[in-house]
Order: C-alpha cells, then sequence, then structure tokens
C-alpha cells in the first residue's frame, strides 16, 4: 500500500481542495474510538484520507470526544506504529485536528466548524471567497472511496458549476461489476448493500423486507436470488433502475460554503443543502456509502482487505 501512496502524491494533480473529516461522534455501536481501529494495521482515519491525495490537500479533521485520541493519531514520530506508512509525515504536515465544543448540535455544527477555521484562519487573507479552492466533507468511517472518484466530483462541480456535487451509488451498477461478482465475499456485501438501499423506505415495507430477507437468508444460491429480476421482490419497490443512494464524499463550492457561516449552529445538514443547486454523480463506487458503526461493518472491512479487494 506504501508504494501505491507515494505514487498517487508523485502525480497528484495542482489543484487545491480542503477536505473536513467529520470526527465529532461517540462511537456509541462500536463503544470506543472507531478511528483508531486497524485495517491492515493503519487506523481507519488514515484510510478515510487516501482517496483525496490526488489533489494538492489541506485536512481539516473536526472531532469531539475523541479529540485526544485522534491528536494521538498524527503524533510526529508515531508512523512507526504503523506498517508500511512512511508517508504518514506528509499526511502530518497538511493536517489540522479541531474540536468541536458542541457536537451534541448535530452534524451541520461540526461542518461550519471545520469551514469557520478554514475561512477564518487557514484563507484569512483570501479578499474573495471565490479564490478559495472547493471544500470537500466526509464522513470519518469511510475507508474505500476511490481516488477517480474524488477527481469526478471535483470535475462535475467545475464543469456543472453547482453549488454542491454528491455521488450517487446505482444499485444496478453492485450487480453489473463483475469483479465484485466473482469475489468470495459478494453474499456479504450483497446483503450489506441491500440493506443500505432499504433504509431509504419506510416501515410500511418492513413485513415484505423481512419476508424477503428470510427468503434470501435461506436460499442456496444467493448470487442467481440477488440477479436483477429479483431485485423488485427483495427491496419491493417498483422501479430498481431509478434507485440510487447518495453517499459522501460531498464537494462545496467556496461560495456556497460561505454562506454557511451565517446560519445557526444548530441547523440541519440536509436542509442547508437543499437551499442549493447540486449535481448528482452516477458511481459504481461502493466506497460512497459503504461505512463503519459496527463491529460487523469493522469486520466485513477487514475481511475485504485481507482478500485484497479494495487494496
Amino acid at each position: 500500500m506504501e508504494k501505491e501512496e507515494l505514487r498517487i502524491i508523485e502525480r497528484r494533480r495542482k489543484e487545491r481542495i480542503y477536505c473536513i473529516i467529520l470526527a465529532a461522534g461517540n462511537s456509541e455501536r462500536i463503544g470506543k474510538c472507531k478511528q483508531e481501529l486497524l485495517l491492515n494495521n493503519v487506523p481507519l482515519l488514515l484510510w478515510n484520507m487516501k482517496p483525496f491525495l490526488c489533489f494538492d490537500v489541506t485536512f481539516v479533521i473536526v472531532s469531539g470526544k475523541y479529540f485526544a485520541n485522534i491528536n494521538e493519531i498524527f503524533k510526529k514520530n508515531i508512523n512507526e506504529k504503523y506498517d508500511n506508512y512512511s508517508y504518514y509525515n506528509y499526511l502530518c504536515s497538511k493536517t489540522y485536528n479541531i474540536e468541536n465544543k458542541n457536537p451534541q448540535n448535530g452534524m451541520f455544527s461540526s461542518l461550519k466548524t471545520g469551514l469557520e477555521f478554514i475561512f477564518n484562519n487557514l484563507e484569512k487573507d483570501t479578499k474573495k471567497d471565490f479564490q478559495i479552492p472547493p471544500i470537500f466533507f466526509t464522513l470519518s468511517d469511510m475507508p474505500f472511496v476511490q481516488n477517480q472518484t474524488i477527481e469526478s466530483l471535483y470535475d462535475s462541480l467545475l464543469l456543472s458549476k453547482v453549488d454542491f456535487c454528491v455521488p450517487a451509488f446505482n444499485l444496478q451498477n453492485f450487480e453489473k461489476n463483475e469483479h465484485i461478482n466473482k469475489h468470495n465475499n459478494y453474499n456479504k456485501l450483497a446483503q450489506y448493500i441491500y440493506n443500505k438501499f432499504y433504509n431509504k423506505y419506510s416501515n410500511k415495507h418492513l413485513d415484505q423486507y423481512s419476508s424477503a430477507k428470510k427468503n434470501f437468508s435461506n436460499s442456496k444460491d444467493k448470487k442467481n436470488y440477488l440477479h436483477p429480476k429479483n431485485e423488485k421482490e427483495y427491496l419491493n419497490i417498483e422501479n430498481v433502475s431509478a434507485i440510487r443512494k447518495k453517499g459522501h464524499p460531498v464537494i462545496l463550492s467556496s461560495k456556497f460554503a460561505c454562506k454557511f457561516l451565517q446560519l445557526d449552529n444548530i441547523s440541519i445538514l440536509r436542509d442547508v443543502l437543499k437551499t442549493g443547486s447540486f449535481f448528482e454523480l452516477e458511481t459504481c463506487d461502493i466506497g460512497t456509502i459503504f461505512d463503519i458503526d459496527t463491529m460487523f461493518d469493522y469486520n466485513l472491512a477487514a475481511d475485504f482487505l485481507n482478500d485484497g479487494f479494495f487494496i
């Protein structure tokens, strides 16, 4: 992995970007600081940073309860703890860890905290907001986003001239991906992805979903059961081809991001984003919706890494 990361840094694009990593949650379902969890002996947080290295990136991590734990990850000379991570010092030189004093106010308060740090500290001498580079924000538990997705989001924002751009994972792309279908852990990932999509729908579908899930669990040939002809039965929806799930990271124009500074800290991020124009980038990058909330998710991620799937 080390050689891959160094190659990405060497051939990175010259454009500047910021990346705000939202890490102020309590990790309640895992019970400890999940950013410190190791995948291939590398902290989960550092995996999140990997795809952004294709640009001249500055990271702003917004932490809360585990502020001290995250600081520990970025202490000087700590890289000896992690296998194959000699480029770690590069990350240290490009990273700021700041604390959200009121993380209970929600995700928007963390994003605003990060934006305030960028506008009031890192870009305080910049006179016009359009001179500030685009700003990504992402979650701190999404280790498998691909660097090609980061580049596509950046280019889409500039070409479409919208306020923000968001990736949208298409369910059919999952079925058509031959690399995934041939993988040993296909069944595990299939259950994970389909459960993600089910969460979009109301509880009125619970009985049908439970029945379909039971049939899926009892099926001897799960791969055939998840063939597109059976997706409708599994999800209990009418138009599978139209289903897309928005994910992360999201990229904001600096002009749009500047408006966030005027809003109340307890604003709802989803509602704030609705006030802007946006472009949905359709993608087959599973990393845009794969996050680690539980130990099941963590173990699944470890299985895929051990099999060399996401490396």
